[in-house]
């Protein structure tokens, strides 16, 4: 966070276990729209494996729980977050 707030990069990007770790933290600068929070999370989904069980920070800060971002998301990339993210290891969401 120092080095953003410098106007720097990152040392290294971060990882899904950092994410995860200051989800509490970064989840109020979510924006309020289902829209936003299903591009969030379509972006992440898209860099990063992530394991629905693992990662319950994040699916409540994206609220990814909530019907009207399930449907955003579906509409936006014609399936539902299942399609994208792991339950396990080697399966999908």
């Amino acid at each position: 966070m120092e080095a953003l707030a410098a106007g720097h990069a990152p040392p290294r990007p971060p990882r899904v276990h950092d994410l995860e770790r200051y989800a509490s933290d970064w989840a109020p600068l979510v924006p309020d729209e289902a829209a936003a929070r299903a591009q969030v999370a379509h972006a992440l989904a898209a860099r990063h494996r992530l394991v629905r069980d693992r990662v319950p920070g994040i699916r409540s800060a994206l609220g990814l729980d909530d019907d009207a971002v399930r449907a955003a998301y579906a509409a936006r990339s014609r399936a539902g977050p299942s399609s994208r993210w792991a339950r396990s290891r080697s399966s999908a969401w």
